[in-house]
């Protein structure tokens, strides 16, 4: 789950997830408020997961392939 691939797959889920959710709201101001927390959430999140190096994105597999020497 390391590969950004992995968590591709992932995210897909959680968007499956938050549109389940988001139909049980009556109101189109409660789903826009729950939409938008959940996607500000789940981009810091990513953001966090990256900078810790947790999820790695393929940036870096493509340059050891250019230049396996500075890996």
């Amino acid at each position: 789950m390391k590969e950004l691939e992995g968590v591709a797959a992932l995210g897909v889920f959680l968007l499956l997830v938050m549109f389940e959710i988001i139909q049980r709201f009556k109101s189109y101001r409660g789903k826009l408020v729950f939409a938008s927390l959940f996607m500000v959430t789940f981009g810091l999140a990513a953001l966090v997961l990256w900078n810790f190096g947790i999820i790695s994105l393929p940036f870096g597999k493509f340059m050891s392939v250019i230049n396996p020497l500075k890996g």
